[in-house]
């Protein structure tokens, strides 16, 4: 049977890119550690490591590189259980675990830090950026307490709690565009413009894609991005527009570049989601009814 100890000696080979360092960093001997990882490779039916002819160092084999995510989850979720039950009787320290994508939002999540860190100075925060979906995969793994999610992805299982503000949908173009004289952009003045995406369903995606669709209007999506300063690389080069929220828009160094937000007005609004059926943290519980004072 697997061992939560040997998770932690294969994780510090690959750390260590090592196997005699990592013995060393583990106070064991390396036949000791040597052996440990053949009887895992052996238990797995998988060889996770490539050893060098010379003995100087290791790498992950593509089993490897899955098996090591894998551990990486289950040491983490481990170390998160051990530190919550520890800190459950006095609840004077604790741990709060937040996924989130880059937006405003992230001010009031940060007001009830500040409050929660005020009245709990032993409470510690973790955040997680990522897009939606991995937040929510996260999320169910047990790894964060909350995600915040942009509305249009589906979080009919989760308990949820509307945060209160919302990003500016958009377009992206050159100043030397014609829709640049525009003070707003109706969708109907994108048709036949190459137009890229966010490719998230985060961000602009979700409002931005359902928006299209209800509108009628035959837009060329020519393309989708998942960082948008790469697509605002391509439409300064002279592909089109890209449709984005007003935040990510202002961080693009571009000066040749202008964001038009989108008339009728749409905004992307966000949530803070949970598990459900699961309870919340000592910690994680705290901060939640912190934050619904906002």
């Amino acid at each position: 049977m697997m061992e939560l100890r040997v998770l932690r000696y294969f994780l510090a080979v690959v750390r260590e890119q090592s196997i005699s360092r990592a013995a060393d960093a583990l106070h064991v001997t390396q036949p000791t550690l040597s052996r440990q990882l053949m009887d895992l490779e052996e238990e797995l039916g998988v060889r996770l490591l490539e050893r060098s002819r010379h003995g100087k160092g290791v790498t992950l084999t593509d089993a490897g590189v899955r098996f090591c995510n894998r551990a990486e989850e289950i040491v983490k979720l481990a170390d998160m259980t051990c530190a919550e039950f520890r800190s459950a009787d006095g609840n004077d320290e604790g741990d709060i675990y937040i996924g989130a994508g880059e937006s405003p939002v992230m001010r009031i999540i940060t007001n009830a830090a500040v409050r929660v860190r005020n009245r709990r100075p032993k409470f510690r925060f973790h955040l997680f950026s990522s897009n939606s979906f991995l937040l929510l995969e996260r999320l169910d793994r047990g790894l964060l307490d909350f995600a915040v999610i942009v509305d249009g992805v589906d979080i009919e299982k989760y308990q949820s709690l509307q945060l209160a503000h919302g990003d500016r949908c958009g377009v992206l173009v050159r100043k030397d565009s014609p829709l640049a004289k525009k003070r707003h952009v109706a969708l109907s003045d994108l048709a036949g413009i190459p137009l890229l995406v966010s490719q998230q369903q985060g961000a602009a995606s979700a409002a931005n894609m359902q928006m299209i669709k209800e509108s009628g209007v035959a837009l060329d999506v020519a393309g989708t991005y998942n960082l948008l300063y790469n697509a605002a690389v391509l439409v300064s080069g002279g592909f089109g527009a890209a449709l984005c929220i007003e935040l990510y828009a202002k961080r693009i160094p571009h000066s040749q570049l202008v964001f038009l937000p989108l008339e009728p007005q749409a905004e992307t609004r966000w949530n803070l989601v949970w598990r459900n059926g699961t309870e919340l943290s000592p910690a994680a519980a705290f901060f939640l009814e912190e934050l619904q004072k906002e």
